[in-house]
């Protein structure tokens, strides 16, 4: 099984909770993880990304990659309103910590992080299009 496939499967175990549960929290269809645990095959940065939003109390560095610790040591904070990006406690601003294990410079985690935020820009770039021609429905109302 691929490391990430074998920390996903570790979250699952330690939520308790079973795969068809899991799945339905991140919003997949049944046996899309699954299947993918079962073929040993990868699963979308779309997936990633949810697991990321469901479970913030997963360190997303070590969903990605193994490094650091599973679990975020405080509370948990986005980066900027629903990015998608989680980090822990007050390290952003606490130069006395070692925050290796939350940045990495490796080309993979990079390509991962970017293939996630890609996948948020294009989430919202459909709910502004969505919001948009609600406001263009509003204003054909207003102006009848």
């Amino acid at each position: 099984m691929c490391n990430l496939l074998s920390r996903v499967s570790q979250i699952i175990e330690n939520e308790g909770i079973s795969l068809t549960k899991f799945e339905k929290a991140i919003g997949c269809s049944k046996g899309v993880i699954a299947a993918a645990i079962r073929n040993n095959t990868d699963i979308q940065a779309k997936w990633i990304s949810k697991i990321a939003e469901n479970y913030p109390q997963y360190s997303p560095t070590w969903l990605l990659t193994g490094e650091g610790a599973m679990l975020n040591a405080g509370p948990s904070q986005s980066i900027g309103e629903n990015s998608g990006i989680i980090v822990s406690g007050d390290f952003k601003n606490n130069k006395n910590i070692d925050n290796r294990h939350y940045y990495s410079d490796s080309p993979d985690v990079l390509k991962a992080q970017i293939g996630l935020l890609e996948e948020r820009i294009k989430e919202k770039d459909a709910q502004i299009k969505e919001k948009d021609a609600q406001i263009s429905r509003l204003l054909d109302i207003l102006s009848k």
